[in-house]
């Protein structure tokens, strides 16, 4: 009596009230009873169950961590899941799969679903889907990462051998490549997240899709060497053994493995143990100093000589540019460029190159004139009528644009050459535009799938004189003044690239485009979907659960673009722009008053507006007044109201 007066129940005896309470009581005494129980383990006894009897004589066993069904007409949630989804028919638990499907792939929340149940009386209820979620969530085994950053991992084996099950293999001692990427994203101004994931390489176009890739962790801190050496000990030392092994068994089956390396180049460095790609040797493949990049008349296989070739060995910390040991124990061989970021990082040097000749010319033709950004603004209208949406600003007094996508920038690649003359220096036109297209082509070749011999010694000797035009770009212009112009992504597009081409017949296979498919994924799930207390491990299993219903998405009708040219130049674009936009303004048909008495005083000299201005105020004007000034004087003169 005292316990119940205190901390008891004080409501309604179990047999008097409905199944939902009464599975909410055995859960709340189940949870009482292991906390009362603690010191049993001190005996080296561990509790199983609770037999109890209510006050109609039914008994009721409640297991303690068990995965079986309590004994007894009342049943414990908290024991075990509770299954109302398996007692359901084949057509309604295909329904439920489409729906789980459907709601995490656009985000919704299961309060938006309840809301819908209560006005479509035909939707199955919203317990059904939660009980199916718990289901599917209970198949992986979600551990936290080790280390200080919070995390989430699954084992790597464990999801290797679930997609190389539901990969088509053909033969069974072919090798099948197995790609390990990283890359971090920032989810808001105060998350980052790092996530690792891996690809199986030939399962057709898919690993260009964000469920080509499959997560094996997801880490809330940032991309650095010592947070994820710490977070990824239980991931590197899976595949580690799985390189060892060079096979994994399944149903019975051995099927052999052959590892890569893929990412941007600061994961790469990092899973390298290397130093930062502004050290003295950044490159991955080779020992070449920074100040030697700009020396292009060496061949590829320069690189390739004992003296300069990386080799992962016992001695790899000590080798230049090196401090830590790599992640992996991939060959530096299989270390492949992801030449999606290849791209990116390329063109960011060519927008600053250009952008920054352009604000040049400007600044030249203010000299003693009114200030003006004419070519600039020549500039952004060229790029905007490419469907391409770029702002130019000033942080200060440094100059900063807005970051482009990768379509977009393969969209000024292939059009803005052709409008040059109408923004950049006459003298600078033709030069500019050779190497924005030489660059176009290299990319038209890599990203070819199957490559000819022919094709990649065209490439070698194109991505050689490219490299060349751009050393002769240096101390050109503003955009151009760096001491050291050949980047180490350039440096490797020369002289590592085609070694990888000839290793490999293509680096599409290993591009990133999926893994930056999957950040935007998380992203949007980070935002709309999960409960962000434990945002790793919701992540985590809200990919999961997309790949295990990834059968249930709809088959869209097949669209056959007839009209390629339309899709070629830009018909998309177009398109979108007809829609207007309210807040774009309407022009008049005709001039306001003040607009055209504006244009009227531009057209006269400094001295007439100085008498105009002396006529209408009957003051005497300073001689050395500016125009503008004089101009807006006699506006404002006009607007004011006049003494009768």
């Amino acid at each position: 009596r005292c316990l119940r007066g205190q901390n008891g129940h004080r409501g309604k005896y179990i047999e008097n009230v409905g199944h939902r309470q009464q599975q909410r009581h055995i859960k709340e005494i189940r949870e009482k009873a292991e906390t009362a129980l603690w010191f049993s383990e001190t005996y080296g006894l561990t509790p199983k169950s609770l037999s109890l009897e209510d006050n109609t004589g039914q008994m009721i066993n409640v297991n303690f961590k068990s995965q079986e069904f309590n004994q007894g007409n009342y049943h414990c949630i908290g024991c075990q899941p509770n299954k109302p989804y398996d007692n359901l028919d084949e057509e309604e638990k295909e329904k439920i799969r489409a729906l789980l499907f459907i709601m995490d792939r656009f985000s919704i929340s299961l309060e938006g679903y309840h809301e819908l149940t209560q006005v479509e009386k035909s939707f199955p209820r919203t317990y059904l889907i939660e009980s199916y979620t718990k289901v599917l969530d209970s198949k992986w085994q979600v551990t936290r990462t080790p280390g200080d950053a919070p995390g989430a991992e699954l084992p790597f084996k464990l999801l290797l051998k679930h997609e190389v099950r539901q990969h088509n293999i053909e033969l069974p001692l072919q090798n099948i490549k197995v790609k390990i990427s990283g890359d971090g994203t920032r989810m808001s101004h105060s998350s980052n997240v790092f996530v690792c994931s891996f690809a199986i390489v030939e399962n057709g176009q898919n690993y260009l899709s964000s469920s080509g890739n499959h997560t094996i962790a997801i880490i809330k801190g940032k991309e650095e060497y010592q947070t994820l050496k710490a977070s990824l000990t239980n991931v590197i030392c899976d595949v580690n053994t799985t390189i060892k092994e060079g096979h994994i068994v399944v149903d019975g089956q051995k099927v052999n493995l052959e590892f890569f390396l893929g990412g941007d180049y600061k994961f790469l460095l990092l899973a390298m143990g290397m130093k930062a790609a502004t050290s003295n040797n950044s490159c991955i493949w080779c020992k070449i100093l920074k100040n030697d990049r700009c020396n292009m008349s060496l061949k590829c296989t320069h690189f390739q000589s004992a003296e300069l070739l990386r080799i992962v060995d016992s001695t790899w910390s000590k080798q230049p540019g090196c401090h830590s040991e790599p992640f992996f124990t991939i060959p530096v061989s299989n270390v492949v460029l992801d030449e999606l970021h290849l791209m990116l990082r390329i063109t960011d040097q060519l927008e600053e190159g250009l952008i920054y000749d352009i604000t040049k010319w400007d600044k030249d033709d203010n000299h003693k004139r009114q200030k003006s950004e004419t070519h600039l603004q020549e500039f952004l209208v060229a790029v905007r009528s490419l469907g391409v949406s770029l702002c130019v600003y000033w942080v200060g007094e440094k100059l900063e644009w807005t970051s482009l996508l990768g379509g977009e920038k393969r969209i000024l690649l292939k059009k803005l050459p052709d409008l040059f003359h109408k923004f950049l220096p006459p003298e600078r036109v033709e030069v500019t535009r050779q190497l924005w297209m030489n660059f176009r082509e290299l990319l038209d070749i890599l990203n070819k799938e199957n490559l000819t011999d022919d094709d990649i010694s065209a490439f070698e000797t194109k991505a050689q004189s490219w490299g060349k035009q751009m050393v002769n770009m240096s101390g050109t212009g503003p955009g151009y003044s760096q001491t050291i112009i050949i980047t180490p992504c350039m440096h490797s597009l020369v002289y590592h690239v085609p070694v990888m081409l000839r290793n490999h017949g293509s680096l599409k296979m290993f591009s990133g485009q999926g893994v930056e498919k999957k950040n935007d994924d998380l992203r949007r799930y980070f935002h709309r979907k999960i409960n962000r207390w434990d945002a790793a491990t919701n992540l985590l299993l809200v990919e999961k659960r997309q790949e295990e219903l990834r059968e249930e998405e709809r088959a869209k009708r097949p669209y056959e673009k007839r009209d390629s040219l339309y899709w070629m130049d830009g018909g998309k674009q177009k398109a979108a722009k007809k829609v207007a936009r309210i807040s774009t303004s309407i022009p008049s048909a005709t001039p306001t008053p003040q607009a055209k008495t504006e244009s009227v005083l531009k057209k006269k000299k400094v001295p007439d507006l100085i008498t105009l201005l002396e006529q209408r105020t009957g003051k005497k004007m300073n001689l050395k007044s500016r125009k503008q000034d004089l101009i807006n004087a006699l506006l404002s003169s006009d607007t004011q109201p006049r003494s009768e």
